[in-house]
């Protein structure tokens, strides 16, 4: 209907709704309107019926018989309703019920905070609870509430006594938590318990009495539930440990829970270090009580606790067959260890040469040589020179036939003369002196007449093959030496002395062994080097070292290092700067794409400024400083003061233009921080007004990020405070990258590859951390450098796009003690890859050095030899030296050219200069460096390829 009534309307109408007005305009429609009176006709018609039907329906209710009213009966009232009814009722009964629980269980499972859970009972050092964005220092008898998170730094003591029983009283029996120093917990309270949630650190739990609720301690591997017991739980980067002295402890990890009995030890990862709880008590302050508890100590654990853990390597597996040296005395029975020089300084060991073979087979460095890109750039045109001197000058190929014709052990010791090596050649000697005569005694006569004279000597003597090379010209002492114990089968006595013992109490069957024995070296250097000298071995802590050793082997991705640094008597100077392993907090603030980051765990840096200071004043003897530097010392000291005992430094993303490197160190007051660097700004101002720096403060993300500038700068650094942290970055934009990582919970800490990555064995915190994986990296990089050198640098250089094949990221770790520093690099999962990985890098870097050090250098002296004989010649037909160069090739063509200097840049020749006072000439090459020295400093090869000096042809008479 289009017209302006609808059927609305006329409904309306028939209800009477419509004024006197809107009555006379509808009739006014309708009469004009044929289809709208239509409908009104059928709407009136309809309304006739409905009347008559409701009229019809009340007639008969009105006749109908009215019901009768029965009295109620006393049956039992039954209620009759639809299986639907029945449904939804049974469907809102279990709603309720199941709300119920869920709300019981919420209010177990969901702590509550601020509720009062015990109070502070001891403190000693510096102990802080975190509030926003500061650190507070907590004080004795402070209450410690539900959701409090606390620290204590190094060197304190916190002890929390816990609530009582309702209405109970006060005892010396009192429930008491202790936490060491450097330890990070926070306190939640629920409905059926309390837990302590140890995010790092070492904790002593002493339940003397029931306690108000039960007590679990929460670390992020495990949940110690008590059972009314006295246990210590540790929580370092990779693992927990959980040690019971009284009662019994129930640790659950992953759904499956272990009972830990008194005097028993748990531990999430595998402990190799002999740990026990007797190693846990000694920083309690009730040590005796524990003590008397656990009963007297045993002799074999006296033993475990005296006894300096041994350096942790994979050891040599037992021989399937045993060697056993003829009886007709032809052979020697001596290991090659009983051959090495008495005063041997530096000593190397394969314990078994095949076994080492067959390692560096399996591993990766072995996949590394044989890439096809490596072996493409191997057999280039560019490389044959290099490849011929290999293979024809130094026999290569012959040597490595002689390696793998040694079937035992191998030893090398460097001593003051001279070096000796020693190889184990008695299980198949007649197959060694078929190789030594055939291969290599043509080489030697070789290098002998190229490189050595009698000072060199290499030979097969009863069953072992000896190197011998005596450091002074023309002496045979050590040579003997060597032959009289061979001859004899007589021990040099090397494996009776102080060195080697100390190697072999560290470790007994090592595959293989690097060793320097620092303390004999120190003694000599000590007793002839001058008073400034033997401080400087002070200061930096060498004085007192004892001995080095690494002990490596090839396994899986790389090799397996193992470090020692041993000390006789207490670590001190620089190298006792390194802090005992503790746990640490600085990943958190480094992001996933970090390629590198190294963590460590210092001494105070109050206590080292105040060492390095003592050193300075020292060396200043009388000299006093003015007031300035003297308020400016007292401002450092107080702002190191400020800081704790964790660094660390990171390079992550992006790599240019300007590096992203970030430094973070723990921090103890921040807010005196604050308050130190804009009083030490000022001050620098005051000194220097052109320095025009300034600080500038912007909030992001509820953090506060403060940049620091000034004139000429050309970036901005920037630090923000994260939690109990000091996060300094190059400019603003890396530093909120730093805080999105550490709010967001995104940092490298938390990757699951990083985890992985953590020892399984060992202890479980650290002196030193360190995080690599600089594969992705080093392609960028080196293909920059590639591009920047020199065309004959480069035409050398393998394409290193190949790195990209074998990334691997991994990590070391440290561990040190009064008496030793041991260090780590995980081989096994691919962090010392990398250098194999870099073997193609170090090959091409050294190749061009090795041709200029050899061919070119080779070059530059035969230019000079046949310059020389042209001068010489000169002299005997003209009775003098010619005074240049030019006088050779004309009028007699003593040269056909002068020679061209094959170091110099323009392509000059040879330098040449006749001395008339004394009758000499001197002919020289500027040499490596490419710096015409006038012929004063002479050019040494051993110092190194392209170290600085002249290669002279000196003729004196």
């Amino acid at each position: 209907m289009n017209c302006p009534i609808d059927e609305y309307k006329i409904m309306a109408y028939l209800d009477g709704d419509f004024s006197e007005q809107e009555n006379r305009e509808f009739i006014e429609h309708i009469s004009a309107c044929a289809e709208c009176a239509a409908l009104l006709k059928a709407y009136e018609q309809q309304e006739r019926l409905l009347e008559q039907y409701f009229a019809t329906r009340f007639k008969e209710a009105v006749k109908s018989p009215k019901p009768l009213i029965v009295k109620a009966s006393n049956r039992p009232l039954v209620l009759r309703a639809s299986l639907p009814l029945y449904a939804a009722a049974a469907i809102v009964f279990f709603l309720m019920l199941a709300g119920s629980v869920l709300f019981v269980n919420y209010l177990l499972h969901t702590a509550r905070q601020g509720r009062e859970i015990g109070r502070v009972h001891a403190l000693s050092g510096q102990a802080q609870y975190f509030e926003g964005n500061k650190l507070l220092p907590l004080e004795i008898g402070m209450k410690i509430r539900s959701g409090t998170r606390f620290k204590t730094t190094k060197n304190a003591y916190l002890a929390i006594e816990m609530l009582p029983l309702a209405k109970e009283k006060e005892t010396e029996q009192s429930n008491i938590v202790e936490f060491k120093d450097n330890s990070v917990a926070s306190f939640q309270d629920y409905q059926d318990r309390n837990e302590l949630v140890l995010e790092r650190g070492e904790i002593w739990v002493h339940l003397n009495k029931k306690p108000q609720k039960k007590i679990a301690v929460r670390t992020a591997k495990a949940v110690i539930t008590d059972r009314g017991t006295i246990f210590n739980v540790a929580q370092g980067m990779s693992g927990t440990y959980v040690g019971v002295v009284s009662g019994a402890v129930i640790v659950d990890i992953q759904g499956s829970s272990n009972t830990v009995e008194p005097g028993n030890v748990y531990f999430t990862y595998e402990d190799k270090t002999g740990d026990n709880v007797r190693r846990h008590i000694f920083w309690s302050h009730y040590r005796e009580k524990l003590l008397a508890l656990l009963g007297p100590e045993s002799e074999t654990q006296k033993r475990a606790v005296a006894a300096v853990p041994q350096l942790r390597v994979r050891e040599l597996p037992p021989p399937q067959s045993t060697f056993v040296p003829p009886a007709d005395d032809s052979l020697g029975s001596l290991a090659t260890t009983q051959i090495m020089p008495d005063n041997t300084r530096f000593f190397v060991e394969f314990a078994s040469m095949p076994e080492t073979i067959a390692e560096w087979r399996a591993s990766d460095y072995s996949r590394v040589l044989q890439d096809p890109e490596l072996i493409k750039w191997w057999n280039s045109k560019d490389m044959e020179q290099f490849r011929r001197h290999l293979v024809e000058d130094i026999g290569l190929l012959q040597w490595l036939e002689a390696i793998q014709g040694i079937s035992g052990s191998v030893s090398m010791g460097i001593a003051p003369e001279g070096i000796v090596l020693v190889a184990d050649c008695r299980e198949d000697v007649a197959k060694m002196r078929a190789l030594f005569e055939g291969n290599i005694t043509p080489l030697l006569n070789k290098w002998k007449k190229s490189y050595f004279r009698e000072d060199f000597s290499i030979e097969l003597r009863h069953g072992y093959l000896l190197l011998v090379l005596s450091y002074f010209h023309g002496s045979n002492k050590l040579l003997k030496k060597t032959r009289e114990a061979v001859d004899g089968d007589k021990p040099t006595g090397f494996t009776e002395g102080h060195f080697y013992n100390q190697l072999r109490a560290n470790v007994p069957n090592s595959r293989l062994t690097l060793a320097l024995d620092v303390r004999s070296i120190m003694q000599q250097k000590r007793r002839r080097g001058s008073p400034s000298f033997n401080q400087f071995l002070d200061r930096v802590g060498l004085d007192n070292m004892d001995y080095l050793m690494m002990s490596p082997d090839f396994a899986g991705r790389g090799i397996n290092q193992a470090l020692r640094i041993a000390f006789e008597g207490q670590r001190h100077g620089v190298l006792g700067w390194l802090d005992e392993p503790g746990s640490m907090g600085a990943f958190r603030y480094y992001g996933a794409d970090s390629h590198f980051i190294a963590a460590a765990r210092i001494k105070s840096p109050d206590v080292i400024f105040n060492e390095a200071l003592r050193w300075v004043f020292e060396d200043l003897h009388d000299e006093t400083l003015s007031a300035n530097d003297d308020a400016m010392l007292g401002m450092w000291k107080e702002l190191a003061s400020c800081l704790g005992n964790e660094a660390a430094i990171g390079f992550q993303n992006p790599i240019l233009p300007i590096p992203n490197i970030q430094a973070t160190i723990e921090i103890i007051d921040p807010i005196k921080f604050h308050e130190l660097m804009i009083e030490a700004v000022d001050r620098m101002n005051k000194l220097n007004p052109y320095l025009e720096i300034e600080m500038r403060g912007k909030e992001y993300r509820n953090k506060l990020i403060v940049s620091v500038a000034g004139r000429g700068w050309t970036f901005e650094p920037a630090y923000v405070i994260l939690d109990d942290y000091l996060v300094i970055g190059p400019g603003e934009p890396f530093v909120r990258h730093a805080v999105d990582v550490f709010l967001e919970g995104h940092s490298i800490a938390a990757e699951s590859g990083f985890q992985n990555l953590l020892p399984s064995s060992g202890q479980s915190n650290f002196s030193m951390l360190f995080f690599q994986n600089f594969s992705s990296l080093a392609p960028q990089v080196m293909n920059k450098m590639k591009a920047a050198l020199n065309p004959f640098n480069a035409k050398h250089m393998p394409n290193f796009n190949l790195l990209n094949r074998f990334q691997a990221a991994g990590i070391s770790y440290a561990f040190a003690n009064d008496e030793y520093v041991d260090f780590y690099i995980n081989g096994s999962s691919g962090v010392d890859f990398n250098i194999g990985g870099a073997l193609p890098l170090i090959a091409s870097l050294w190749t061009p050095r090795v041709m200029h050090g050899d061919y070119v250098w080779e070059t530059a002296q035969e230019s000079l030899k046949t310059t020389a004989i042209g001068i010489e010649s000169f002299n005997v037909d003209n009775n003098r030296y010619p005074n240049t160069l030019d006088e050779l090739l004309a009028p007699v063509h003593y040269l056909s050219s002068i020679p061209v200097d094959v170091y110099s840049k323009n392509g000059e020749t040879v330098k040449y200069y006749v001395n008339q006072s004394d009758g000499t000439y001197i002919l020289y090459s500027v040499g490596p460096d490419q710096t015409d020295n006038m012929g004063e400093i002479y050019y040494d090869p051993t110092n190194g390829a392209s170290s600085v000096g002249d290669i002279i042809f000196l003729n004196r008479y």
